[in-house]
């Protein structure tokens, strides 16, 4: 990752929109930011955190968003643009806003987006952890070391180095143990497969299958014997099927004739009414059929006509009603307007009064938020109170041996100065007994050199073999104890202290917080104040100045009771209304409804006197056309027809019957002269049936035994190429059974892993030990021990080795820079990429001048290594070594504001 530019708003002491441009620092290779205590300088690095990761070192994810806020500004901003190790750009934003209320913040919200051909679009992740394939723990371990951080690589314990370099390197691609496991679970599924195949394969050899075939020779022969046997049995069998053919014939047809000789007299006597029903049909049907539509429609004309009289009866009836309730809706309705003209004269004025209720409304609300800024005043102060009686606290009880009379009065900074002031000369002393302890260590080594000198040996330190005055031993060792302890007491004075200092320190912000609420709230109080006095002069009703608020609210709530019953009455008038005007619909249809029948019912009674007439007409013709037959009544005509005789269907039955009589006679004429002189015997024939069904049953067994055992013999001939195959294959799989096997004892319990991971992490030691040894002035070496712990060979003590615990504060710093660097080189090989960038927050402070320069040197070698390194440091001497940098201050109006400088 390679930062590009950085903008920050509202973060913490930044105040004001600044914007970091980050291309012209890292083309310096080695850049830094520099600025006193409390200016704003890892305040850049949490916010690229925050951009990237959402959380911080300082406040984690916990009630982030409020915490991190400039208390003098209402929104937060955060905006990161970086490019990554493949030259894609991106490019993070988080941001928060305040809300009404001073102490709640709207969550931190974050989004994420990439440069696509110039233009920004949004991406779903807003993570970084998949783009730069590191979380943030690892990230703030590899490429932005907060402060407290930087060593924490080196003292991690070996699980939890082992762990991360898994992670960054992806180590886990050496776990192999599974993947063998799932190739011997695969390869002994197949063994098993094939050791059973092979057992059902057990009785399967070519000498079987020769004897199979020699098989099928013999039944090839049987079924040829078998066809000519058949064919022979079935032609006599045809003869005597056809002979039984024409006798069954003969029988039936004989059946047939005297079915139909039966049925003569029957159709002799359907002849006749036949000639009956047509005479009748020609001479009566059309009058008869006319009398009775006619007569029907008279009755069905009659039906209808009493069926008008009666709706006329009910719509007339129906008219009266309608006229009474068109009188009752116009009464109700006089009254109702009546009712509302009066309630609408006594009506007041609501308008006027809703404006002057909603002044005292908003009145009230004016007095509320006062009386709440003055409450809050009040609490504030009493906090303030207890901060005080907290310091009063600390000074009296806590820090009463080092503190003089007049600290009571002074201030949270002077005070904090005082205590400062107080560590510096514990401090002091301290680093004089750490100066008497050295002196007496060396002459403590100087006695233990001379009580080992002997005449005519070299000395180990000046090589002379000549001893004239050996030191003579003195009481070191009580005095070396009493410096021990004198050391052990400053240091806890120094520890206690640094307790007290920063807890006061703590006061002291939270007591700047206070104040900052209490100024707030004074001039929210002030505003409340001003705006209620404003809102007194807005009062413009003088008619309403003696009132009361609940007399105002009185008259308020009758004038709306009085609107409701209006509109109630309204309502109630539009609903007469309504009822007058369907009343009034009504009555219109009911008196059309009533034109309309009477008219109706006057065209039928016309229509009755016409279809009266033609019935009488008919009657005269019926009675002309009985004179003329031999019938006695118009009842015996209708009983004939009444049968209803389909005449063409009946002639026809009579002539099929006919046609059908003279085939069934010619045809049995013709089966008696083919059969003439020739006998049918059934036993004979059942016997030569029995024999043809035998045989033919013989033969098809024949064919499925040929085709099955065709069939088996293939079979057999490709189940034995498949044994001789399996066979092969068997022997392959247990040589791969045997080799996989030792595959997984080799990765069994991720010792593999282990092992790639231990190889990892010593070539990382050899690469930090190149900078650690010349860092160092080749006194110290980083090594591993077989636990995977750090330790360090002391070439000053015989190349002894020790903890790396036992490192002072300057040399662990070199050792953690050495190994960082190592671990960045690892990271920018892994990934690929032509240039590497990490940030360094602390350690300068513990280095002496020439450590500082060889340190500095070797920050400045990377340059031709395509590393980008910047420092954090509120050391200003380092500024000379550098030549482009940043500069942050602190401001009281502004808050922190960046600058650069160039060369």
């Amino acid at each position: 990752m390679i930062p590009i530019k950085l903008i920050i708003e509202g973060l913490y002491s930044y105040q004001k929109k600044q914007v970091i441009e980050f291309e012209k620092l890292t083309s310096a290779k080695l850049f830094g930011i520099f600025g006193a205590v409390g200016s704003g300088k890892t305040t850049i690095l949490e916010a690229i955190s925050l951009a990237l990761y959402g959380e911080c070192e300082k406040l984690g994810k916990r009630n982030i968003s409020y915490n991190l806020m400039n208390l003098k500004v209402d929104n937060l901003y955060i905006e990161y643009e970086f490019k990554t190790f493949s030259n894609e750009y991106y490019k993070f934003i988080a941001q928060a806003k305040r809300k009404k209320v001073f102490s709640e913040v709207s969550g931190l919200k974050r989004a994420a987006y990439q440069k696509i051909n110039k233009e920004w679009k949004p991406i779903k992740t807003t993570s970084a952890t998949e783009l730069l394939g590191l979380s943030y723990d690892y990230f703030k371990r590899t490429i932005i070391v907060p402060q407290g951080k930087f060593q924490e690589f080196l003292q991690l314990a070996p699980k939890d180095r082992t762990t991360m370099l898994k992670d960054i390197f992806g180590l886990q691609r050496f776990d192999l143990y599974d993947k063998a496991a799932d190739l011997d679970k695969a390869n002994k599924t197949k063994l098993n497969q094939i050791q059973g195949q092979l057992t059902h394969l057990a009785e399967v050899d070519d000498k079987y299958i020769l004897t199979q075939k020699q098989a099928l020779i013999e039944l090839k022969q049987a079924l040829t014997a078998t066809s000519e046997q058949l064919a022979q049995e079935q032609k006599q069998f045809q003869q005597q099927q056809t002979l039984q053919t024409l006798f069954l014939d003969i029988q039936q047809q004989k059946q047939i004739l005297q079915g139909l000789l039966a049925k003569i007299t029957e159709f002799e006597i359907l002849e006749q009414k036949i000639t009956q029903y047509e005479i009748c049909y020609k001479q009566f049907s059309v009058l008869l059929s006319q009398q009775n539509s006619k007569q029907q429609e008279l009755n069905q004309l009659t039906q209808q006509l009493e069926n008008l009289q009666k709706m006329l009866v009910a719509a007339e009836n129906q008219s009266d009603q309608a006229q009474q309730v068109v009188n009752q809706a116009q009464n109700e309705i006089e009254q109702l307007q009546r009712t509302r003209d009066e309630l609408q004269k006594a009506l007041p004025d609501i308008t006027l009064l809703g404006e002057v209720k909603i002044w005292l409304q908003k009145r009230q609300n004016l007095q509320q938020q006062a009386a709440h800024y003055q409450s809050q005043l009040h609490s504030l102060q009493q906090g303030i109170a207890e901060i005080e009686q907290q310091k009063y606290k600390i000074i009296s009880e806590q820090l009463q041996h080092y503190t003089q009379d007049d600290w009571q009065n002074l201030d949270f900074q002077q005070l904090l100065n005082q205590v400062q002031i107080q560590i510096q000369q514990f401090e002091s002393q301290l680093l004089d007994i750490e100066q008497n302890i050295n002196e007496l260590s060396i002459k403590a080594k100087l006695e233990e050199h001379a009580q080992n000198l002997h005449a005519g040996q070299a000395c180990p330190l000046c090589g002379s073999i000549k001893h004239p005055k050996p030191l003579q031993q003195t009481n070191i060792i009580a005095e070396l104890s009493t410096y021990q302890q004198q050391k052990q007491t400053i240091q806890q004075h120094i520890r206690f202290c640094r307790q007290q200092q920063t807890y006061l320190q703590a006061l002291a912000t939270k007591l700047q917080l206070q104040q900052q609420h209490i100024q707030q709230n004074q001039q929210y109080y002030t505003e409340s104040q001003n705006s209620l006095a404003e809102h007194e002069k807005q009062f413009i009703w003088p008619d309403f100045r003696q009132l009361s608020e609940s007399e105002i609210e009185q008259q308020y709530s009758q004038s709306k009771q009085m609107q409701q019953q209006i509109a109630q009455l309204q309502k109630k008038l539009d609903t007469q209304s309504n009822t007058l005007h369907s009343a009034q619909n009504q009555f219109s249809v009911q008196q059309n409804q009533s034109n309309q029948l009477q008219g109706q019912i006057n065209s039928l009674k016309n229509y009755e006197q016409n279809y009266q007439t033609q019935l009488q007409i008919l009657d005269q013709q019926i009675t002309q056309a009985l004179q003329q037959t031999d019938y006695q009544s118009v009842e015996q005509v209708k009983h004939i027809l009444s049968e209803d005789l389909k005449i063409d269907v009946e002639r026809a039955k009579i002539n099929q019957f006919n046609q059908q009589l003279h085939t069934v006679q010619q045809h049995l004429h013709t089966l008696q002269v083919k059969t003439q002189d020739q006998q049918f015997d059934p036993e004979q024939f059942e016997l030569s049936k029995q024999n043809v069904v035998e045989l033919e049953n013989r033969l098809e067994q024949h064919k499925k035994n040929i085709i099955t055992l065709e069939h088996t013999i293939q079979q057999l001939q490709i189940d034995w190429q498949k044994k001789q195959k399996l066979q092969i294959e068997l022997g392959e799989l247990e040589a791969r059974a045997h080799n996989i096997d030792t595959l997984k004892k080799l990765f069994h319990g991720s010792g593999f892993v282990n092992y790639v991971s231990t190889v990892f992490l010593q070539d990382l030691v050899n690469a930090a030990n190149d900078r650690f040894i010349r860092l160092t002035e080749q006194k110290l070496r980083l090594e591993l021990n077989d636990k995977n712990e750090f330790e360090v060979r002391d070439y000053m003590n015989d190349g002894q080795l020790r903890s790396v615990k036992t490192l002072s504060g300057g040399q662990i710093f070199q050792a953690s820079l050495s190994l960082a660097l190592a671990l960045s080189d690892s990271i920018q090989k892994t990934t690929q990429t032509t240039q590497n960038f990490f940030f360094l927050d602390e350690g300068f402070g513990s280095q002496d001048k020439e450590s500082l320069q060889l340190v500095f040197d070797t920050l400045k070698s990377l340059r031709h290594e395509n590393k980008v390194v910047g420092i954090i440091s509120h050391v200003d001497d380092l500024k000379q070594e550098l030549d482009y940098y940043l500069t942050v201050k602190n401001t009281d109006k502004r808050g922190s504001i960046v600058a650069y400088h160039w060369g």
